[in-house]
């Protein structure tokens, strides 16, 4: 690809991401990725240092001291999640992305493949086969019911205090009948 074209390519994805209104509220971050893409088109991509970002992007005064203010680390953080943000949503579409890698401020243009809005995709129709139905044996005559069962245990409790009186009974009337032939 032509130089020139390669470059017009890229200022015009700079214009659409800067046109998106992604960077509505946050215009340091927009004139951060401004003077980085500038400078990355001017061939200047040597003079694209925390330092320079600072004093002509971000309106830092002279005598910035990197190790005492970090601005430009968090602005470069926040372009990059904006960014990321973009690409995976409204420039989802384009051919060309712009990033910031990690460990430096120069952009990167990376051509991509551009995802497909994804197209409804036919309906898939399953048939269902009917329930199969098993047998139901018929019902029994006989169903369970408590009140049989208490019934029941009554009726258990009575004959065996019936028996066991009866059987007192006749231990009592054979001791009587024993003592009373041996009285005679």
């Amino acid at each position: 690809m032509d130089l020139q074209i390669h470059t017009s390519a890229q200022q015009a994805e700079l214009e659409a991401v800067i046109a998106s209104g992604i960077f509505a509220r946050a215009p340091s971050l927009a004139q951060f990725l401004s003077y980085i893409c500038k400078k990355h088109f001017a061939g200047e991509q040597h003079l694209i240092k925390e330092t320079n970002i600072a004093l002509e992007a971000l309106g830092r005064v002279e005598g910035f001291d990197p190790k005492k203010d970090s601005i430009v680390r968090v602005e470069a953080h926040r372009l990059r999640k904006r960014l990321k943000q973009y690409y995976e949503g409204e420039g989802a579409t384009h051919e060309l992305r712009i990033e910031v890698p990690l460990g430096g401020y120069a952009p990167a243009f990376v051509e991509q493949q551009p995802q497909r809005l994804e197209e409804p995709q036919p309906e898939v129709v399953v048939e269902t086969l009917p329930p199969i139905e098993l047998p139901v044996p018929p019902p029994s005559s006989f169903h369970f019911n408590s009140r049989w069962v208490i019934a029941a245990a009554i009726m258990l409790i009575c004959c065996c205090l019936v028996l066991f009186s009866n059987s007192a009974h006749g231990s009592e009337s054979a001791a009587s009948a024993a003592s009373a032939a041996t009285q005679r």
